[in-house]
């Protein structure tokens, strides 16, 4: 039992530092291999601390790729807060984005979609995401990259053309004559 805690305990302390080689933006390390004499729930948090170190890489890797492309759009991109990062289909980036505008504030956070070529950025206007604004650049963008099967349907229901309603034929002959 105490070697196990000792061993989390090891596995935490490590996942919250990082090599000199990671920082310099070198590749990552080989997946760390358990010695043979180790339990079974020592095996597994090895297999979790290695799920977890993959996963904190990538999220590094969206958020380095998302300041990049956002540094040309946005009007202070330094002061820039991201959240809820995703990659998308077809290379997208997809999150959310909290920039300040000319006078210094902060304009709460907005959907955006960043293409698979990097060039631009697609930011919501709408603080409702896609609803609020159907026809736009950024739903295009979102629906192509980033929208759930939910979210697709929303959109198709919301964008359907309404029926055309017919107006009733009227009959030249007035009700309840016998003709």
């Amino acid at each position: 039992m105490v070697r196990a805690t000792l061993l989390l305990l090891l596995l935490a302390a490590a996942a919250c530092t990082r090599t000199d080689q990671e920082a310099n933006g070198a590749a990552p390390q080989r997946p760390v291999t358990p010695p043979a004499d180790l339990s079974a729930l020592e095996i597994k948090s090895f297999a979790i601390y290695d799920g977890q170190r993959k996963a904190t890489q990538e999220q590094e890797q969206l958020l380095g790729a998302t300041k990049k492309a956002m540094a040309s759009i946005l009007f202070d991109p330094f002061s820039a807060h991201y959240q809820k990062l995703r990659a998308g289909r077809n290379g997208a980036i997809c999150g959310e984005v909290n920039g300040k505008n000319r006078m210094g504030a902060y304009i709460g956070f907005k959907d955006f979609v960043i293409p698979r070529d990097r060039s631009t950025a697609h930011i919501s206007e709408a603080a409702g995401g896609f609803t609020g604004e159907l026809y736009s650049a950024f739903t295009s963008a979102y629906i192509a990259s980033c929208a759930n099967q939910q979210e697709v349907r929303l959109y198709n229901i919301l964008t359907a053309p309404t029926p055309v309603a017919t107006p009733p034929v009227e009959d030249d002959v007035p009700a309840g004559s016998d003709i």
